[in-house]
């Protein structure tokens, strides 16, 4: 399990986008991923059906600061149809400092997120907050069990290189 400086393509995303208080994240999170699970035969064109991308923005427009916006879909081809109740966005391409962590889910983000965060201050690189962070999870994942230890889940924090990093 490494960290790894990497290129992602643009990518369209279809799914669902939850809004809730931080404080209930972890509960909505697993019910729209256990409703996107059972709706995916109705997304057309999936181009990786092991996959289901969950995505934030770092920055918020919304007034109320406690209130969390988060993301979670598959990655389509350009003309898929978006079914009705869901979204669809363009994810831009980007530099993203990655790691893929395997384990519980009670661990990964002290794991993962310290992980990248260690890396982006070593090779001086600086986090872009004005895009989305991705959570890659593999769709086997069992959200509704926390503890269970062959969870995947890629993470990826968008960055800025500079000419002179790396």
């Amino acid at each position: 399990m490494s960290v790894n400086l990497i290129n992602k393509e643009t990518c369209r995303v279809i799914g669902i986008h939850i809004i809730c208080p931080f404080d209930d994240m972890v509960i909505e999170m697993t019910k729209a991923w256990n409703l996107l699970k059972s709706r995916l035969d109705e997304i057309n064109g999936r181009t990786d059906s092991d996959k289901i991308i969950g995505f934030y923005p770092q920055l918020s427009e919304d007034n109320d600061k406690n209130r969390c916006h988060y993301f979670i879909g598959v990655e389509v081809m350009g003309d898929s149809i978006v079914p009705t109740d869901m979204f669809s966005i363009e994810i831009p391409s980007h530099h993203y400092v990655s790691y893929l962590y395997k384990g519980a889910l009670n661990d990964y983000v002290n794991q993962a997120y310290s992980k990248v965060h260690e890396y982006i201050n070593e090779h001086e690189i600086h986090n872009n907050v004005n895009t989305y962070v991705l959570e890659v999870k593999n769709i086997n994942n069992d959200l509704n069990d926390r503890l269970r230890e062959d969870n995947e889940i890629e993470l990826m924090i968008p960055v800025i290189i500079e000419s002179n990093s790396r």
